[in-house]
């Protein structure tokens, strides 16, 4: 398997910051498979900011997974493919030695 990736931190303000990746990945039994993913975050002051992102993901099958008898194997496994978001809120404050942060993941294979 070979890929090559581009990444890219944009901040627009001191407020609003982009993360935006891609990455292609070209396996010799499943071609090429391109892959990607974006993000923001926004300070609202106070220690308080938002957060959300989205990416695609692949795995194939391992060598185990298809040939090798344990459990069992599976020479039609097919490759996955998931697409993955998030969106959040975290509360920091400089008197704190932590932060509280809230996630909520949406995962669809």
């Amino acid at each position: 398997m070979v890929h090559s990736t581009a990444s890219s931190l944009l901040h627009r303000s001191p407020a609003l910051t982009f993360v935006l990746g891609a990455r292609e990945l070209y396996s010799s039994r499943y071609g090429s498979v391109p892959l990607y993913k974006a993000g923001a975050r926004v300070d609202l002051g106070r220690g308080f900011s938002l957060h959300s992102r989205v990416s695609r993901n692949f795995r194939q099958p391992t060598m185990s997974e298809l040939y090798l008898p344990y459990p069992v194997a599976n020479p039609d496994l097919k490759p996955e493919y998931a697409l993955n978001s998030d969106l959040g809120a975290t509360l920091s404050r400089s008197t704190w030695r932590s932060r509280a942060q809230v996630t909520a993941r949406k995962r669809g294979i």
